[in-house]
C-alpha cells in the first residue's frame, strides 16, 4: 500500500504541459513532409512519450532505433547509455545514414537529459550541452518575440559552469539571466522563487551536462 502506480491519466496531464511548450507548429508543418529524424531512448523510459511528443509537434518522419526501443536495464546495445558521448549513438548514426536523416536525438535511461547529433557533411558529431542550450535559449526567445508571447520580466537560469554565451543572448534580448550552483535542483528553486515573488517569468533553464527545461510544469530537467 506504500506504492501507487501512476497510469494514463498522469501521462495525459504531463503531455498537456509538454505540448503547451510548443511555440511554432507552422514552421514544423512547412518541412514535415521531407524532414527525417532518428530517435533513440537507449533502452530507457523515453521510448513512449518522446515519439508521441514529436508526433504532436507535427513531425511525420520520426525513425526510432528499433533495438533500443526495448526497455532493458542492462543496456545491451551500448557500452554506456550516456547521450553526452557520441560513441553511444553508433546504431543511431548508422540508421541516420541509411535513412538520410540530418538529426538524431537520444535521451538517457530516465529521460531527463537529451543529447543531439547532427549531420555535418559525411560526419555526425554530437553537440555539447552548451551548444544545445544556447540554441534552445535563442530559439525560445526569438520565436516568442516574433509571436508577441515573450512574457514581461522573462528570465532564464543556468548553472555557474555553463557557457556565458547564454548571458550574452539574454543581454541582447532584454531577458534576465540568473546563475546558480551546479545541480538542477537549484534551477528548480529559482522557478519556485519566481512563482512566489512574481518578480520574473521563467522561460528556460539549462546545464552544460545536457539538462534542459522549458516551462514550469517540472522542477527538474526534462528531456521530453
Amino acid at each position: 500500500g506504500l506504492i501507487e502506480t501512476m497510469g494514463e491519466e498522469t501521462d495525459r496531464k504531463f503531455m498537456a504541459n509538454v505540448t503547451a511548450m510548443i511555440n511554432d507548429k507552422e514552421t514544423v508543418a512547412k518541412v514535415a513532409d521531407t524532414f527525417k529524424m532518428v530517435y533513440t531512448p537507449f533502452h530507457g523510459t523515453g521510448y513512449q512519450l518522446i515519439p508521441e511528443a514529436l508526433r504532436r509537434l507535427g513531425m511525420k518522419h520520426v525513425i526510432c532505433v528499433p533495438e533500443q526501443m526495448v526497455v532493458d536495464g542492462n543496456f545491451p546495445t551500448v557500452a554506456s547509455p550516456n547521450p553526452e558521448n557520441v560513441e553511444g549513438f553508433k546504431m543511431a548514426i548508422a540508421l541516420a545514414k541509411e535513412k538520410d536523416s540530418e538529426l538524431i536525438i537520444g535521451t538517457d535511461p530516465d529521460a531527463d537529459r537529451c543529447g543531439v547529433v547532427v549531420r555535418n557533411g559525411e560526419e555526425y558529431p554530437a553537440l555539447t550541452g552548451n551548444q544545445i542550450g544556447v540554441l534552445l535559449l535563442d530559439y525560445l526567445i526569438t520565436v516568442r518575440k516574433a509571436k508577441g508571447i515573450l512574457p514581461e520580466n522573462a528570465a532564464a537560469v543556468k548553472s555557474i559552469v555553463t557557457t556565458p554565451m547564454a548571458n550574452r543572448i539574454c543581454e541582447m534580448n532584454d531577458v534576465s539571466i540568473h546563475e546558480v550552483f551546479t545541480g538542477f535542483k537549484f534551477i528548480g528553486e529559482k522557478i519556485k522563487e519566481f512563482r512566489e515573488t512574481g518578480e520574473y517569468n521563467f522561460i528556460f533553464g539549462f546545464e552544460e551536462s545536457i539538462g534542459f527545461l522549458a516551462g514550469t510544469y517540472a522542477r527538474d530537467k526534462d528531456a521530453v
